[in-house]
């Protein structure tokens, strides 16, 4: 069902952002919401969160779902070329989103 945060409470932005994406999966088989991100001590990073899910669920296949303006920055993240080797890129348009007119090359423009 949804996901209700009481009026009086205001929800970290990664407690939001878990509760936006629960809310989105919801119904949907095969998609699972984790948080080991919150339980993890110091910096959390995709790379580390997925290693774990993989160690977990080595038979499984992984979808990591962003936005594209995220993947348009993923060659920042950490350790980034490990994650193609964990799991699959799915990439979605994210409502509203418009692609920046400059600094990006051809190859990247569709």
């Amino acid at each position: 069902g949804a996901v209700h945060v009481p009026l009086n409470r205001r929800a970290s932005p990664a407690e939001l952002r878990y509760q936006m994406v629960e809310t989105a999966v919801a119904g949907q088989d095969g998609f699972v919401v984790d948080d080991c991100e919150f339980h993890r001590d110091g910096p959390s990073y995709t790379v580390d969160t997925l290693a774990a899910i993989r160690a977990e669920h080595d038979a499984a296949t992984l979808c990591l779902i962003v936005g594209m303006d995220a993947y348009l920055g993923l060659t920042t993240w950490h350790r980034w070329t490990e994650i193609l080797g964990l799991a699959h890129i799915v990439v979605a348009h994210r409502p509203g989103w418009q692609p920046p007119t400059s600094g990006m090359s051809s190859s990247t423009r569709t």
